[in-house]
C-alpha cells in the first residue's frame, strides 16, 4: 500500500508543481508589491547621480580640450569677423544661447552665432527652419550653410559641458 497516494492519472511530478489556490493568491500578492516597490523607489534621475567610470574619459577629455582650443584659437578672426557682420545686419546681440541637456541630464547653456533676426521666435515658438525660412538673415543664411554659426560651441566644449566625440546635446521643449 502507498502512504503517498496521488490520484489516478496524475503523475508525482505534475502534481507537485500544482499550487494551491490561497497559495496562489498569496504569491500574487507578492508579486505585485514587488512591483509596486520597483515603481516608486527607482527613477532614471537616481541612476543619473551615479558617475561614469571608464579610462577612456580622461583620454577623451584631453581630446577635447587640446582640439577645442586649438579650433578656437585658430577660427576666432572668422567667428570674430562674421559676428561683426551679424550686428552690422540686425539689431541685438552676435550671440544666440538656448538650453540644452548633456551628459547625466546636466542642463546647460549653448552659444552659437545668431543666424535670425531678434525674436524670431517670438510669435512662433522654436520651429524648424525651413529652407526659404524669412527669420534667417542674408548673413545667417551664409553661417547656417558653412556651419560657422556653430564654432561658439567649442567654448562648452572646453567648459565640458559638450564634447567633440558624441552625440547632440538636446534641446528643451
Amino acid at each position: 500500500m502507498r502512504t503517498n497516494s496521488v490520484p489516478k492519472g496524475i503523475s508525482r511530478v505534475r502534481r507537485a508543481s500544482r499550487v494551491r489556490p490561497i497559495e496562489r493568491q498569496a504569491l500574487k500578492k507578492k508579486k505585485v508589491e514587488a512591483t509596486k516597490k520597483v515603481a516608486t523607489n527607482y527613477s532614471y534621475e537616481d541612476k543619473l547621480k551615479e558617475p561614469i567610470k571608464s579610462d577612456y574619459l580622461p583620454v577623451k577629455r584631453l581630446f577635447d580640450i587640446l582640439s577645442a582650443s586649438g579650433l578656437m584659437v585658430a577660427t576666432s578672426p572668422v567667428v570674430l569677423l562674421f559676428g561683426i557682420l551679424v550686428k552690422l545686419e540686425t539689431p541685438g546681440s552676435m550671440f544666440y544661447s538656448q538650453e540644452r541637456v548633456g551628459l547625466m541630464g546636466k542642463r546647460f547653456k549653448v552659444t552659437k552665432l545668431r543666424s535670425m533676426y531678434t525674436d524670431a521666435e517670438k510669435n512662433s515658438g522654436a520651429v524648424w527652419a525651413s529652407k526659404n525660412d524669412s527669420r534667417v538673415t542674408k548673413v545667417g543664411k551664409f553661417i547656417r550653410k558653412t556651419r560657422i554659426d556653430e564654432l561658439p560651441q567649442l567654448w562648452n566644449v572646453i567648459k565640458g559641458d559638450m564634447s567633440m566625440i558624441g552625440p547632440r546635446p538636446e534641446g528643451l521643449n
